[in-house]
């Protein structure tokens, strides 16, 4: 299972469910739902791919559910890189207006952080080999 903030908190809703799959890869999703849940624990694998300066969905949370089942989540925070790091061609720039953001200012930064977008390609294409026997 795949998804992209809102979608990547629903794949960690969903793997915290379900067992058929054979594991998630959620980019940059709000893990603060789940670091409040003490009940909560991921099924299958998970791989988080995430800004460290993501200042609109704030990494710190999944940091927390990282720690707390470190043999099912592994959490790469790319350094330097916002949310929609992975977005092709995306120039950085300030959204406004937004319901919530790390500061609860309603503004955060999002664009393309080419090196972390190649390595997040990359690690998301090899997980998907190994989960599915083709590494």
């Amino acid at each position: 299972m795949l998804g992209w903030s809102n979608g990547g908190s629903t794949v960690l809703s969903v793997i915290g469910r379900k067992t058929a799959l054979k594991g998630g890869v959620a980019f940059y999703p709000g893990c603060q739902f789940y670091a409040d849940q003490p009940r909560w624990h991921p099924r299958v694998p998970l791989a988080i791919e995430m800004g460290a300066a993501d200042n609109w969905t704030d990494p710190q949370p999944c940091e927390t559910i990282a720690a707390r089942w470190p043999d099912a989540i592994t959490l790469t925070l790319y350094s330097g890189a916002y949310h929609d790091f992975d977005w092709p061609n995306l120039p950085l720039t300030l959204r406004t207006g937004l319901a919530s953001s790390k500061d609860k200012t309603g503004q955060a930064y999002v664009g393309t952080n080419p090196a972390a977008r190649d390595k997040a390609v990359a690690q998301t294409l090899a997980q998907f080999r190994r989960w599915f026997g083709q590494e």
